[in-house]
């Protein structure tokens, strides 16, 4: 009978055993787990940050090439005006004369000039 009685105890600390043992793997499980989680989420978060970052990167660069553009246009738009005018004065020679001024005329424009 003590034998049987032994028998039952020694079934039941292996159970209450297997069970622990079986519940710490499973909470260990699970925090590794979170851990994991915890980890993947800080990983996003930082993802998130660079992608910000690269569009906002991005603005910057499509506002400075926009700006270049706008400046090759102008820069454009001077060199045929001053085409148009070095075209002009080689097929109109006398209105360029007509409108250069004697040296009387020119000391009161460098006064002004230098007065500004």
């Amino acid at each position: 009978m003590q034998n049987r009685y032994q028998f039952t105890t020694d079934m039941k600390k292996i159970l209450v055993l297997s069970m622990l043992v079986s519940s710490v793997m499973i909470c260990s499980c699970q925090r590794q787990e979170s851990a994991a989680q915890q980890q993947l989420g800080q990983r996003k978060v930082e993802l998130d940050a660079r992608e910000e970052a690269l569009a906002e990167r991005k603005t910057v660069l499509d506002g400075r090439e926009k700006a270049l553009d706008e400046r090759q246009s102008a820069l454009d738009q001077r060199e045929k005006a001053l085409a148009q005018k070095e075209k002009a004065a080689v097929t109109n020679p006398t209105d360029v004369q007509g409108q250069t001024s004697g040296p009387a005329q020119m000391q009161p424009e460098r006064d002004r000039i230098t007065q500004q």
